[in-house]
């Protein structure tokens, strides 16, 4: 039997059902009921890796895009404790020191 609630949820559960009978999997996709009653999903495809990681920090990345844009990230929770203008100005510095700035742009 298969529910679909018109709004968020949908729920399939089969007459016969057979626990373990197919590994479990998480995918964005597209489900739907065939009017034969069963039921047939096709994941969406992921898009590839876009950007290149340059250089991992402690508290970030710093990537480049295939256009070009060199993009510095940074994250810190406030529960770590940390003085976060000192911890993201060293992170800054730690990004740009390096052998990465010399070479020509991919």
């Amino acid at each position: 039997m298969a529910y679909y609630d018109n709004c968020k949820f949908f729920m399939f559960s089969p007459d016969n059902a057979v626990p373990q009978s197919t590994e479990a999997y998480r995918y964005r996709g597209v489900a739907q009921q065939m009017s034969d009653g069963t039921f047939q999903f096709v994941p969406r495809p992921s898009s590839p890796k876009r950007t290149r990681l340059i250089k991992k920090l402690a508290h970030g990345r710093l990537t480049e895009t295939p256009e070009g844009v060199v993009r510095l990230t940074l994250s810190a929770s406030r529960d770590e404790g940390l003085d976060l203008r000192n911890a993201f100005i060293g992170e800054v510095i730690d990004a740009f020191n390096g052998r990465w700035m010399e070479e020509e742009p991919a």
